[in-house]
């Protein structure tokens, strides 16, 4: 399995506060890419993971757009995608291997609706040598 670009034909993700799966596209499949592609590009982040087909879905936005700022990440992946890439969950780990050494000071904060999260990431994002995504 190789990594590769799907092509959105549609989206219908029903429910915006619904968690993110593939199937809120309708894609086609497109051309094999290199896995590099997702370190590359600061326009894709990952947006969820296709267990059944063993894959790390990313989405590509426009580069023009700060996603930092939206208050929901995951909703702005989705208004603003452009395209997926699926990654074989196997190469992702090559390409998380390679990044040892690289990310500093990895904050992940759980949070519940209505608990003041949002403001604690743009509080975060105030520091110039930090990026937090709410």
């Amino acid at each position: 399995m190789s990594t590769k670009i799907l092509h959105i034909q549609n989206k219908q993700r029903p429910n915006p506060l619904s968690i993110v799966n593939l199937q809120d596209f309708d894609y086609l499949e497109g051309e094999v890419v290199s896995a590099n592609i997702i370190l590359e590009n600061p326009n894709i982040s990952l947006y969820c993971l296709d267990f059944q087909n063993q894959r790390a879905i990313f989405v590509e936005t426009p580069l023009e757009i700060d996603f930092v700022t939206s208050p929901f990440f995951h909703q702005f992946q989705y208004e603003n995608a452009q395209r997926l890439i699926a990654v074989p969950l196997q190469e992702l780990t090559h390409i998380v291997a390679d990044l040892e050494g690289q990310i500093q000071n990895l904050v992940m904060i759980y949070a519940v609706g209505r608990c003041g999260s949002t403001l604690l990431s743009q509080v975060f994002n105030q520091l110039d040598t930090v990026v937090s995504l709410s």
